[in-house]
């Protein structure tokens, strides 16, 4: 009876919350979120590749405005910033990505309440383990996508910069260098996407030099800062842009051969524990196959035998 009473209490308390946090969502201004620019070019692309996203995007759009109301402008540059790393995923703005949280929380309770229910011995716990693993999920997808997306870059950054010497070689200037790397560099969008916008940004008036900053700010790896910083100094001391560009590569190329050395000496130890789980599995199995055979197949010969 008490189990039941308990349950009673927490759903009466889950929906005076909701109910709540709706009635103040009403009263308050929101923002109205804005399609222009990259963001809204990824937001019509992930539109068109995914059915689902496109059923679910009107919703989402709805939840950014309201949920809006509540974000800060400290919370919204960082989420702003995040979501910048991540290659502006499925063109989320900051409130979107802030509604997906909420949402998260919101599903978060409903299974912890669920599972509240199917086993009361888990207490209120399963309702505070659920809501926090539901709203921090979005922000866990989103950090892998923005280390993916930067390890893609990483190690597409060599094969840019010997296309870049060859073509400055040949008589290019840089934005027709990068030009071509744009053109050739189909197997990694993501390069692709970073480089066709800094190509945009030469052309709507943007300095070189400022452009350049803002990819080491939009892809925040050491190579990247340090191709900046590099081309910023060989136009500043009036050096020889393909020698700097030869030397990024060099060093580019032993950062990635000593990134791959780290990743199969990590990978080697992480196979350790599985292999001698698999092996003490394996091992008590056999014995106790060579019991079994003992005690029924070694026993019945011998009792046949006498």
């Amino acid at each position: 009876m008490s189990h039941l009473l308990l349950r009673h209490a927490i759903a009466v308390f889950v929906f005076v919350v909701v109910a709540g946090l709706v009635g103040i969502i009403a009263h308050r201004p929101s923002r109205r979120a804005s399609r222009l620019g990259l963001r809204g070019m990824k937001r019509r692309r992930a539109i068109e590749e995914s059915a689902v996203w496109a059923q679910l995007e009107p919703l989402v759009r709805w939840l950014g405005v309201q949920t809006s109301r509540f974000v800060s402008d400290d919370l919204r540059q960082t989420m702003d910033r995040r979501l910048t790393h991540a290659g502006d995923v499925l063109g989320l703005t900051a409130d979107e990505y802030a509604a997906l949280a909420v949402v998260g929380g919101g599903v978060g309770v409903g299974l912890g309440c669920a599972l509240f229910a199917a086993v009361p011995s888990l207490g209120v716990a399963s309702l505070a383990i659920g809501t926090t693993l539901g709203a921090f999920l979005p922000s866990l997808l989103v950090g892998q996508t923005m280390k993916a997306r930067q390890l893609r870059i990483r190690r597409g950054l060599p094969y840019v910069l010997d296309v870049l010497c060859l073509a400055l070689g040949a008589g290019s200037d840089f934005t027709g260098a990068v030009s071509q790397v744009v053109e050739k560099a189909r197997s990694n969008r993501e390069v692709r996407e970073e480089l066709g916008y800094f190509l945009q940004q030469l052309t709507v008036g943007q300095s070189r030099i400022s452009a350049l900053r803002e990819l080491a700010e939009r892809v925040p790896i050491a190579p990247v800062r340090e191709l900046a910083l590099a081309v910023q100094q060989a136009e500043e001391r009036g050096s020889s842009i393909v020698a700097t560009l030869e030397i990024q590569a060099a060093s580019s190329r032993i950062a990635r051969t000593n990134e791959a050395q780290k990743a199969a000496e990590g990978a080697t130890s992480k196979l350790v524990v599985p292999t001698m789980g698999f092996s003490m599995i394996a091992l008590y199995f056999l014995f106790a196959t060579f019991s079994w055979f003992e005690q029924h197949i070694m026993s019945g010969i011998s009792g046949g035998g006498t």
